[in-house]
């Protein structure tokens, strides 16, 4: 005789399936059947069916041995999505962060907060678990602490650990767990100071510009500029002004001084900077009375010569070719001289080329 009987924490003991001689009587036939090696299998397991069974087997002349498993349901919790606060502010006091949502659990996950990959105190987070429809369990799960400005950019995420049964439906249950996407939020404080700064080279020529910004954020919308002259007052720059940039299209070298911001609805926070517009030097020769002279004009992009003619000098006199170049930082030079066994060989890094009682191992080209 085989008996199978059910019985759950708030049931008595109810009895599935009943074999003797030829009589075999299966409560639930349409869900439930019993194999040769007389193994109960249930189909469309529901919570109802969570609880203990208990078979039962009797042979004439070998007596009744009764054995007792429980049944589980387990139910992987959906991918959890994370709702980031939009208006976070560094406050003394906490506030609420974000919410990270979740449904058809069972049992109860375990709920874990990251912020930049480090976990947070399970004392910041609240969860409220809700029994669905088809009884499984959804998830709200709240984040509340305290915000400064260093946790603005920070990477939130939260995870799910959960239980399912192990390998081949077996016991015990094996963890797991699951992970929302990383959100960043956006942390709002007040400015304590203003910065100027001058972005790139400054270059006679190029579009020069200055950016005023704060410590604070978000940023402000515009920024008021001005030009510090000579006598301490100040130049309202109203052209170029593009949010909180200053653009000097054509920078020349007259662009050069100090120059000052304050930033919308800040007039309390300003900021001051130098800035140098650098310029091309220009060649200048400056002939040297009673000395053979030799004319060399340059470009920073490209050196020219102004005068290509070779320089014809007595044996034993002397050779000056002297260049005076203007420039917005002190240039620096090197005549260099190719000739026979020589390629390119410093022969002095003045701006003038001197050579005294010029012989004929001095023949060759020189360059500047």
């Amino acid at each position: 005789m085989l008996v199978w009987n059910y019985k759950n924490d708030t049931s008595c003991c109810k009895r599935l399936v009943y074999f003797h001689d030829s009589t075999r009587d299966i409560t639930e036939s349409k869900r439930m059947n019993v194999s040769n090696d007389l193994t109960l299998h249930i189909f469309k397991m529901s919570f109802a069916d969570v609880g203990s069974y208990m078979c039962s087997l009797s042979v004439v002349g070998h007596g009744t041995s009764v054995a007792t498993s429980k049944a589980y349901i387990f139910s992987a919790p959906t991918t959890p999505e994370i709702i980031i606060e939009s208006n976070l502010t560094e406050s003394e006091t906490t506030q609420k962060v974000g919410v990270c949502h979740s449904k058809d659990a069972y049992p109860k996950a375990f709920v874990i907060w990251y912020q930049d990959g480090q976990a947070l105190p399970e004392q910041q987070v609240q969860n409220v678990w809700t029994r669905q429809k088809n009884q499984l369990c959804s998830l709200e799960s709240v984040l509340t602490r305290q915000i400064t400005r260093q946790d603005n950019n920070a990477r939130f995420h939260c995870q799910l650990v959960y239980n399912m049964s192990g390998a081949n439906f077996g016991w015990p249950p094996k963890e797991q767990n699951i992970n929302s996407t990383s959100v960043n939020i956006v942390v709002h404080y007040p400015a304590t100071r203003a910065m100027l700064h001058v972005q790139g080279h400054a270059l006679e020529g190029n579009v020069v510009t200055l950016e005023c910004s704060t410590d604070g954020n978000p940023q402000p919308l515009h920024s008021e500029f001005y030009r510090i002259l000579d006598n301490g007052s100040r130049l309202h720059m109203k052209n170029g002004r593009v949010g909180n940039r200053l653009l000097l299209y054509n920078a020349s070298r007259d662009d050069s001084g100090e120059y000052a911001c304050s930033a919308a609805g800040l007039s309390n926070l300003q900021a001051t900077t130098s800035l140098h517009v650098y310029y091309k030097p220009k060649g200048l020769v400056m002939p040297t009375p009673q000395h053979e002279s030799h004319s060399v004009a340059w470009d920073l992009d490209k050196p020219i010569l102004s005068h290509r003619e070779e320089i014809r000098v007595r044996l034993g006199k002397s050779l000056v070719v002297h260049c005076n170049a203007t420039s917005s930082s002190r240039p620096k030079y090197a005549w260099k001289k190719e000739g026979i066994g020589m390629a390119g060989q410093v022969v002095s890094l003045e701006s003038t080329l001197h050579i005294k009682k010029v012989s004929y191992k001095d023949s060759g080209n020189y360059t500047l």
